[in-house]
């Protein structure tokens, strides 16, 4: 990225929240919503003839104001732009946002009806590279709409002159006077020439913006008025500050394709925050593959705490940005709950989505109410879990099934991650009618882990910790919370290693408890023993070494750091609770240990394990690998929200 257009990156990424409201809405500044609804208007015009299935790629599309209008045609919208703030707001118009340059749009050659480039070539010397990557996106026959600054206009002149004073009060920086980002001028006739040697043939080209600066910010109606006057008269484009070009692709265009049968489902996916986890994973992975089918998903979030690891990478590694909603958060809070749920209905009011679904208890009510007053067509809620049990008092559970079981009524559909969840939802604590209540299993991301399984990354781990070969590796991954009782883990691994004195506990992940379990450790004189390694990515690594994957934790939805272990092929040990026993149901030399048993006991599992995998083969579990696929969740989910749709249509 050159400098010039890394400055203008980074000035946009700043001025994207509200942009389109200072620059169309009805708090612009009358010239602003002149200026840009002008050239917007002249746009839309170019790109009347379209029809319905086409395809227009909106390069430097900023919020992409052209999206709304052109997808309410059934015309496809992608919005490419280097301003990540930008494409945020693009992906709320309804763009389809891919973060890159003009001069190296991230598209196949000829894969679009239409290229529209308004106010790119402000900050290009030479447009003639974003000319060139515009004629290879378009089909032969495609449009190209560009707007171009005038170089001999009495505006750019008027301009050019206080900004040449204003660079050498400051040391001859060239700066425009109020963003701080250069810009390029272009004469009509010369910008006409290099359309020509970029190989597209002009077509039209209008002129806007017939103002004199500063009077159109000093006398902004006045200007205004006469601007449009000039615009009605089609005074020549080169008095103008701007121009809007039009050209094509020469060549035959391409026969209309077919009308899309139905539009995209809009989905909003709702969860409290994607800290390290399934849900996180679940609702990454879930919006990313119906997303390739043809949703069109936002995933909400709120903010991660102190102390947990952030998953936003993950879901921006999968092509699925996250909305924040800063108030959002696992701890009760009534002030910032009531903000959360504001800007919750403001967002469902936005976008307007055929499905809401969420995930997790904070988001789940929130979302839940607000899709209620929203009027949100479909309302699906998934529980990943739950926390009746090994969270609260006899008082605090009370309370939080009876905001369960009214909530319940709110949505259409529930969906629990194991048969253990569904029967506690609907047998157990009443939370809602078994019937109402779908099992839809995780689905996960396991490749790396069968690599593991295969032999590949196997010793990085032993190298990294300084474990022998023949060292046995006992590991527990997980947040290093009361519900996942690490200390439980530390007494049974004390006394497993006074059966297998060798033997090594690896500890993978991080938490509020972190000193007082390390502490634990040297009180039980096993520290040397013990390695805590904090919070991992590189958890398939860890796997290919291990020997035995326990889990301790008092209550579970779906254990997602035992199914990846088994992925990988590595022998499991694991308290039979929650949805433990069906997510292993199958696995090859899975243990489970009875929930009321004691350390010792556990400590008699492990070593069995231990035992029984020496000299066995490691090989990834297919039956894991299906169960758990993202194809399989993507079937079963889309099957629902269609089935659902389907009711109310």
């Amino acid at each position: 990225m050159g400098r010039e257009t890394g400055r203008a990156a980074a000035f946009f990424d700043r001025t994207a929240p509200g942009y389109a409201a200072a620059r169309y809405g009805r708090r612009a500044r009358p010239f602003h919503r002149a200026f840009f609804g002008t050239r917007l208007r002249l746009a839309a015009e170019a790109l009347r003839g379209l029809p319905a299935g086409a395809r227009v790629v909106d390069v430097g599309c900023g919020p992409s104001p052209l999206a709304p209008g052109l997808r309410g045609r059934g015309i496809e919208v992608i919005g490419v732009d280097l301003a990540a703030g930008m494409l945020r707001e693009a992906r709320a118009a309804g763009a389809r946002p891919v973060q890159g340059s003009a001069a190296a749009i991230p598209l196949a050659d000829a894969c679009a009806d239409a290229v529209v480039l308004l106010g790119v070539t402000t900050y290009a010397p030479d447009p003639a590279p974003l000319l060139r990557e515009a004629r290879r996106v378009l089909r032969p026959g495609g449009v190209l709409v560009v707007t171009a600054t005038n170089a001999h206009s009495p505006d750019t002149l008027v301009r050019g002159l206080l900004r040449g004073a204003a660079a050498r009060l400051r040391a001859g920086r060239d700066r425009v006077l109020s963003s701080g980002v250069p810009v390029h001028a272009h004469g009509t006739a010369d910008f006409e020439e290099a359309l020509r040697a970029a190989g597209l043939e002009p077509l039209s080209r209008r002129g806007h913006n017939f103002t004199v600066f500063p009077l159109g910010l000093l006398l902004e109606v006045p200007s205004v008025l006469l601007s449009r006057a000039a615009e009605a008269a089609r005074l020549p484009a080169g008095l103008a500050s701007d121009t809007v070009f039009t050209a094509r692709r020469p060549g035959p265009p391409p026969p209309p394709p077919p009308p899309r049968p139905r539009r995209p489902v809009r989905v909003v996916r709702a969860i409290a925050r994607l800290n390290v986890g399934g849900p996180a994973m679940h609702v990454a992975l879930l919006s990313a593959g119906l997303d390739r089918r043809g949703f069109r998903t936002t995933l909400v979030s709120g903010r991660v705490e102190a102390g947990e690891a952030d998953m936003s990478d993950f879901a921006r590694g999968r092509g699925v940005e996250p909305v924040v909603v800063r108030a959002l958060g696992r701890s009760v809070s009534p002030a910032a709950d009531l903000r959360s749920f504001g800007e919750l209905l403001a967002l469902l009011r936005r976008l307007r989505p055929d499905v809401l679904h969420t995930h997790t208890a904070k988001a789940g009510a929130l979302g839940r109410a607000a899709g209620v007053l929203c009027g949100v067509p479909v309302r699906i809620h998934t529980f990943h879990g739950h926390v009746f049990h090994g969270y609260f008092g006899r008082g605090g559970t009370a309370l939080v099934l009876l905001a369960e079981r009214t909530l319940a009524l709110l949505c259409h559909r529930v969906l629990a991650v194991s048969e253990e969840v569904a029967r506690d939802l609907g047998e157990v604590y009443g939370v809602v009618p078994p019937g109402r209540i779908v099992v839809v299993p995780l689905g996960l991301d396991l490749e790396a882990f069968a690599a593991a399984g295969r032999g590949e990354g196997r010793g990085a781990l032993r190298a990294e910790i300084g474990a022998a070969p023949g060292d046995p590796l006992v590991g527990i991954t997980g947040r290093l919370v009361p519900v996942k009782d690490h200390a439980f883990f530390l007494e049974a691994g004390s006394a497993l290693l006074r059966e297998e004195p060798a033997a090594r506990l690896v500890i993978a992940g991080s938490g509020p408890l972190e000193p007082e379990l390390k502490a634990k450790a040297r009180a039980l004189g096993i520290a040397d023993r013990c390695h805590f390694l904090g919070w991992r990515r590189d958890t398939a690594r860890i796997c290919a070494d291990l020997d035995v994957a326990a889990l301790t934790s008092v209550n579970e939805g779906t254990p997602v750091a035992l199914i990846e272990a088994a992925a990988a092929g590595v022998p499991v040990v694991a308290r039979d609770v929650g949805g433990v026993a069906s997510a292993l149901r199958g696995v090859e030399g899975a243990i489970l240990v009875p929930a009321g048993a004691p350390p010792a006991g556990f400590a008699a599992s492990l070593e069995a394990a231990i035992r029984a995998g020496r000299g066995r083969e490691r090989r990834p579990d297919p039956a894991v690998l299906r169960r758990y696929a993202v194809e399989r969740l993507c079937d079963d989910v889309e099957g629902i929200y269609r089935e659902e749709l389907g009711k109310r249509t």
